[in-house]
């Protein structure tokens, strides 16, 4: 017997969240999943491709940035493959601008 979700006017985030985690263990396809449950093919398209940009979206790996100091007043930072010294006396107005450009 077919659970319905017909009562419902629409999806929020958690529903539709909840119902692709089961069609996805449930080995059905998406429009045999959908006809068993009451909802709409199109409806939990829209959601998956939703869900799936969002993921795309907060997939941000943090990157470790190695800054070391000189003893000859200079500071070294190593990030993504490059070098870059900076002149301590430099460092509190050139910094932020470095970082940016790395960010790139």
């Amino acid at each position: 017997m077919a659970t319905t979700e017909s009562s419902r006017k629409y999806l929020n985030k958690e529903r539709a969240t909840e119902l692709l985690g089961s069609w996805r263990s449930s080995g059905q396809s998406l429009k045999a999943f959908a006809e068993f449950r009451g909802v709409s093919e199109v409806t939990l398209t829209r959601w998956l491709r939703r869900l799936n940009a969002t993921a795309g979206t907060r997939a941000v790996t943090p990157a470790f940035v190695q800054v070391d100091r000189m003893p000859v007043g200079e500071i070294t930072v190593h990030a993504h493959g490059v070098s870059i010294q900076v002149p301590a006396a430099l460092l509190e107005e050139s910094l932020p601008c470095i970082l940016r450009a790395l960010r790139c």
